[in-house]
């Protein structure tokens, strides 16, 4: 299969096919040059042109590129990722597709590293889901804590070093609680306090008073809400899915792709 031949193929739709997408995975390791050229040229076109050229097409590319864990595309994904908006599918759809590759990507990223801009925010994600305990990866990600303490701690959570604990409990104590700041307002409190916990840490009696307090103000501002769909008569709704960085529908106050993300492991431990 050519790269044209799979362009072709893949619908410009939202949802890829089960018949198209079972059709390429069977194909295996034939079909990884295809898939890498396409993604190539579709980084470039992002890069260049800051928009998709294949669309949905692109985007189905990027997850085949992670079922088949076709690491020849791996460049290619780290390209889309850096270069595209946080908000577009195809990002998100690349960071699962390189999370997917493991360990294979460490070395690419590391590469890429020092020129990544604002894409170490979610490299740093790729990093510490990698499976690979390396010096170099948690050097890079304490410095992304230092510069982004909520994204830092996340990764370093999923990095799953002990050290890392006492290293955002420090970023923790120079975060103040904002009352009344809204369900995502002191999200860097829920964030890093979950990330300690996950390490293995326990939190003080102060640090667990600074939660409770971010937990209570976010179970008043959805009571809030409910009251005011009530006095307006309002149905109750069906809610969209939210997006990977949107706050929780269970309310625990915790970014969607660390609580309740169906791709979450089951026994993640936070279901």
């Amino acid at each position: 299969m050519t790269a044209d031949e799979l362009e072709a193929l893949l619908p410009d739709t939202e949802k890829l096919p089960g018949e198209i997408s079972e059709r390429v995975v069977a194909m295996g390791p034939s079909a990884h040059a295809a898939i890498t050229e396409l993604l190539e040229h579709e980084a470039q076109s992002i890069r260049a042109a800051e928009d998709s050229h294949l669309g949905d097409r692109g985007t189905h590319a990027v997850t085949l590129a992670g079922e088949l864990k076709v690491v020849e595309a791996i460049p290619a994904l780290i390209e889309i990722v850096i270069a595209s908006d946080s908000m577009w599918i195809i990002f998100n759809e690349a960071i699962h597709a390189l999370k997917k590759l493991g360990p294979a990507v460490v070395e690419h990223v590391l590469t890429r590293w020092p020129t990544a801009g604002d894409g170490q925010r979610a490299l740093g994600e790729v990093l510490g889901a990698s499976g690979v305990q390396d010096e170099r990866i948690f050097t890079v990600l304490v410095e992304l804590l230092a510069r982004e303490p909520e994204l830092g701690a996340m990764a370093l959570a999923d990095y799953n070093d002990p050290r890392a604990i006492d290293l955002i409990r420090r970023e923790l104590e120079l975060i103040e609680y904002e009352p009344n700041a809204g369900p995502m307002g002191n999200s860097e409190i829920v964030e890093l306090t979950a990330a300690m916990e996950e390490l293995g840490g326990e939190l003080t009696p102060s640090e667990r008073r600074k939660l409770e307090a971010v937990r209570a103000d976010a179970a008043a501002f959805r009571a809030s809400m409910d009251l005011a769909r009530r006095r307006r008569g309002e149905p109750a709704r069906a809610t969209a899915k939210p997006g990977r960085n949107d706050p929780c529908w269970c309310g625990s106050g915790k970014k969607y792709k660390k609580c309740h993300d169906p791709e979450l492991p089951p026994d993640s431990g936070f279901w």
